[in-house]
């Protein structure tokens, strides 16, 4: 069985008080003991996050109305924010996330925040863009339970959204507007400029001697084999159970 893998979005490392872009400016966080001064490996195996440049503020706006828009699942209770709380790390921080009428799916929502740095989307990878990902819970019977024809129907019964539309997409409310937009706004859902991003721009006090500590054995043990790059991961599939069995008379697939 193979995965994708994925950020784990809660290192605190990379998630202490997250300066989101646009959406949870945090405080500076204080950092109880200066770390070292060691010489930094340009060549390290995580990359600091990076803001997406180039992104349309008016998508970003639209689409952040559609993620918070309960219209968009069948009994108008749930929304994108449901699942992928941005005020709890992107996700709701459930075992097994709850969809329509009170349904527990089969696994745990994947944080939206600096989703867009993977290179395929849910934690199967099984959709290559962002766009496309937005069908599988849109759709599903234990998600939001709706349709495409029934979400631009009631869509269309916003005149503010009708507008909008029009002026920024120049034309009616269509799917591919729809998921365009919610995904521009996911785009912008990045975590830059954390203690570990400055760390790992040549700031070296910016963690502490134990925080250090811990990153080098990390490296030492192996874990960047899997989880490196920008997101500490998300970049590759992987298989699952690499350093020990993980389906266990216990644990069964």
């Amino acid at each position: 069985m193979a995965v994708a893998a994925a950020a784990c979005g809660r290192c605190h490392l990379r998630c202490d008080q997250p300066r989101l872009t646009v959406f949870l400016a945090g405080r500076e966080p204080q950092t109880a003991e200066a770390a070292a001064s060691p010489p930094i490996d340009s060549n390290e195996p995580i990359q600091p996050i990076e803001p997406i440049k180039g992104l349309d503020p008016r998508k970003i706006d639209l689409g952040r109305r559609l993620f918070h828009d309960s219209r968009l699942s069948h009994n108008n209770q749930l929304s994108c924010e449901s699942c992928h709380s941005l005020e709890t790390g992107g996700t709701d921080r459930q075992a097994r996330s709850i969809g329509i009428n009170g349904v527990a799916g089969g696994i745990s929502a994947p944080t939206v925040l600096n989703s867009a740095f993977n290179f395929r989307q849910f934690w199967d990878g099984r959709a290559a863009t962002l766009e496309s990902q937005i069908d599988g819970p849109l759709q599903s019977n234990i998600e939001m339970g709706s349709t495409w024809p029934e979400v631009i129907r009631k869509l269309k019964q916003s005149p503010a959204y009708v507008r909008d539309f029009r002026q920024v997409y120049g034309d009616d409310i269509r799917t591919g507007h729809v998921k365009d937009s919610i995904a521009e706004f996911e785009r912008s859902l990045s975590t830059p400029n954390s203690r570990f991003d400055r760390y790992l721009r040549h700031q070296a006090s910016a963690i502490t001697r134990w925080e250090l500590q811990g990153y080098t054995l990390f490296k030492s043990f192996g874990c960047a084999s899997c989880h490196q790059g920008m997101n500490a991961g998300g970049n590759m599939y992987q298989k699952v159970g690499v350093m020990a069995p993980y389906f266990t008379d216990s644990r069964p697939p």
